[in-house]
């Protein structure tokens, strides 16, 4: 309106009329600038505001609070039927349009091994593979695409994100078949900086950023942990200062796995007193501002893992990922919560692989006249990986639903990356070595080769102890809100699920007698809260499993669910294995030996080392 009172004349008249000449001149002065500043807003376009991206809207939602999470209830309560909702536990359909597209991406990988082309000159993951897998789709599939430009691919790639309960089983699935292409795809979709981007990045980061992480044009990484600064992130010690349109960084960060040049990491630094998340390329060449520093690692030999050493290194403002009022952590937590449901897939591929390798072993390895499949011991030692095997894919399964359903998935992730990553500290160590015998501490062996790498897998995403801490805080406070008098434990009885909820009752009550002698035992009592944590963790994992056995329609995973949980239960009250659990468990091994079984339909057993020809 101003504008248009100006371009007309109407207040210079007006003034003229009121004969007030002196003012007439600044009056016709303000006019013309107020005329042209009109004339350059209408012709100008308008800023764009960025629309409030899908990761901030999740951590205002209801269910990703954390009383919302169904191990918080089920702690609060007293029992498990809080783990709803119960179709998770049900085998989920993959619908999303992407199936096609993951057969493709496995038998590649599959064709790719018997060619034995998985690895390049560097002994990594080879760039062409890379590439074909980036065509496949296999870099973008768990962002949304719907706004970028029609992929160059000819393989058909939906554009929409596919589920991480079909995604999960992938990442399972490419670890039986390539553990370093397994690794790569669940640091890029989770920590990395894909899910950064996909679920907290501007317009504009989203244009520029999505398309070369979801080709496989680069890969990502995410640059967090510190000389200083592991587990306690609060240490951080990487700087940034505003300086104009930058942020000048300096600092160093370690222990990056698939961090190299070329690649884009997300950066989390120190900016005054809070943390930023920022999106780093990594450039194709060191420099004095930005280099990569190398060191000997026992694992990860056929991937990248690198620290990062920042001087004085000039980002761009609109490199970082806005985050509203929240600390950068946030961005990392959020990823963190779908890497350690990552990393527990990983594991579950894992022991696919120790347990195909013992079959055809134990069944030429002969002792005293009789191959050792024979034997009760190598028997029980079969049995136990088949039944740690369904107990991994329940938690990865319902971690999974979980995350298609948008809760926050913190506590469940904790207890499935945990147990997973123990669960293959056993397989590896206590059944598989000992199974193998010398044989596995060959070089070349696949059990031996791998053991740091299945060791490491503890510590990655959080060191499992000290996860427990964090489990123990929670629980704590999730018994704490309904009551604190000690409750009386429920008749005992045979139906394994009632067992389950009586156990739980036990364990609340022991929880609660820690309470009552310590108000503070994440500070105080940490070795009794971390005991307690991880019996929760076992009875979590128990009472999934039967789940999901129950909605089994193979016999072999309906038997190993219940052996596993049964066996569990049987410890937990301080009981022997009954006569009956090792006459099943037998069973089990047998039915595994004889018919095979579908859930190794991925795995390649390594040929035999120091063969005999008498065997």
């Amino acid at each position: 309106m101003l504008s248009r009172i100006v371009r007309c004349g109407s207040i210079s008249q007006l003034f003229r009329r009121s004969r007030m000449p002196p003012i007439i001149g600044i009056i016709r002065s303000l006019g013309r600038s107020l005329h042209r500043m009109s004339q350059a807003t209408s012709s100008s376009t308008p800023p764009e505001i960025p629309a409030r991206s899908r990761g901030l809207t999740k951590l205002d939602s209801a269910r990703y609070k954390l009383e919302a999470s169904p191990l918080f209830q089920v702690a609060s309560q007293g029992n498990f039927r809080s783990l709803v909702p119960a179709d998770l536990h049900a085998p989920q359909e993959v619908d999303s349009g992407w199936k096609a597209a993951f057969e493709s991406i496995v038998e590649t990988l599959r064709q790719s091994r018997e060619a034995n082309s998985l690895l390049g000159p560097d002994g990594r993951t080879s760039i062409e593979l890379i590439t074909k897998l980036g065509t496949l789709g296999l870099w973008g599939c768990s962002a949304d695409r719907s706004e970028l430009a029609e992929s160059t691919s000819a393989a058909p790639i939906p554009r929409r994100a596919c589920h991480w309960s079909e995604f999960f089983p992938l990442l399972t699935r490419l670890a039986t078949i390539a553990k370093p292409v397994a690794g790569l795809a669940s640091i890029h979709h989770t920590i990395g900086t894909l899910r950064a981007v996909d679920s907290f990045g501007t317009p504009d980061q989203r244009r520029r950023f999505l398309p070369r992480l979801t080709s496989g044009e680069t890969l990502s990484a995410m640059a967090m942990t510190e000389p200083a600064a592991g587990s306690d992130l609060s240490a951080i010690r990487t700087t940034a200062v505003r300086q104009g349109e930058f942020l000048v960084i300096s600092g160093e960060k370690c222990f990056i796995t698939s961090l190299a040049h070329g690649r884009i990491a997300t950066l989390i630094a120190r900016e005054s007193d809070r943390l930023i998340a920022a999106i780093l390329p990594i450039p194709a060449h060191d420099s004095a501002e930005l280099s990569l520093s190398t060191y000997a690692l026992h694992p990860l030999k056929h991937s990248y893992n690198q620290g990062l050493w920042l001087r004085e290194f000039r980002l761009p403002l609109k490199d970082v990922l806005p985050t509203e009022n929240r600390s950068g952590l946030s961005v990392a937590y959020y990823g963190l919560n779908y890497g350690r449901v990552a990393v527990s897939s990983l594991a579950a591929g894992y022991l696919r692989s120790l347990l195909a390798d013992m079959l055809p072993w134990s069944r030429h390895r002969k002792t005293f006249g009789q191959a050792i499949a024979l034997r009760p011991l190598v028997k029980h030692r079969m049995a136990r990986v088949a039944s740690l095997l369904v107990a991994c894919d329940a938690l990865v399964q319902y971690c999974g639903g979980l995350h298609d359903s948008e809760y926050r998935v913190e506590l469940e992730a904790i207890v499935a990356k945990v147990f997973a990553t123990e669960a293959v500290k056993e397989a590896a160590i206590d059944l598989a070595l000992k199974t193998h015998g010398g044989r596995a501490l060959l070089v070349g062996h696949p059990v031996g080769d791998s053991l740091h790498d299945y060791l490491a897998s503890t510590i990655y995403e959080g060191e499992g102890d000290l996860l427990c801490l964090s489990l123990g805080r929670s629980l704590a406070a999730a018994i704490l809100v309904p009551r604190l008098e000690i409750p009386s434990p429920a008749n005992s009885e045979k139906n394994p699920e009632e067992t389950g909820d009586r156990l739980l009752e036990i364990w609340r009550r022991d929880f609660v007698k820690l309470l009552a002698a310590d108000r503070t035992p994440w500070e105080g009592s940490q070795v009794q809260l971390v005991r307690l944590a991880r019996r929760f963790m076992q009875l979590t994992a128990a009472r999934l499993t039967l789940l999901k056995a129950a909605k089994s329609e193979c016999e072999i995973t309906r038997l190993a669910g219940e052996l596993f949980a049964e066996t569990l239960f049987a410890a937990e009250l301080r009981e022997t294995e009954s006569r009956e659990l090792i006459a099943r468990s037998e069973q089990l091994a047998d039915l595994i030996v004889a018919t095979g079984w579908h859930a190794l339909r991925d795995t390649q057993p390594a040929a035999m080392m120091f063969s005999y020809a008498n065997a």
